[in-house]
């Protein structure tokens, strides 16, 4: 997986960019962003899972398709993982920047 970061002071137009062009498959959200992720629901492609980060509390009202809370989630995956050997020049991240013209990069 490449974790990529999300810049919540990009406008909606330049978030569903960067997670088409990223080709984001999972979204790790904040419910104080979900207002964000719903402006754009309908236009995103590539996301396939959406997962709900709290301070805990009842879970917000949302169209979006979780696969469930972050915390919830860990208690039940697995304990250990045999993580494979990666060549050390693999891809970890990808950020996007922003600057005056055109869409981030």
């Amino acid at each position: 997986a490449v974790l990529h970061t999300i810049n919540v002071r990009l406008s909606p137009e330049q978030i569903l960019y960067t997670i088409d062009h990223a080709e984001d498959d999972i979204v790790l959200v904040h419910s104080d962003f979900l207002p964000i992720l719903e402006a754009i629901k309908g236009r995103i492609d590539t996301v396939d899972k959406y997962v709900l980060l709290t301070d805990g509390g009842d879970p917000p009202e949302t169209q979006l398709p979780f696969a469930g809370e972050y915390e919830t989630l860990l208690s039940v995956a697995y304990r250990e993982f045999d993580f494979p050997d990666l060549d050390e020049n693999t891809r970890a991240t990808t950020f996007y920047t922003t600057g005056t013209t055109g869409m981030p990069k």
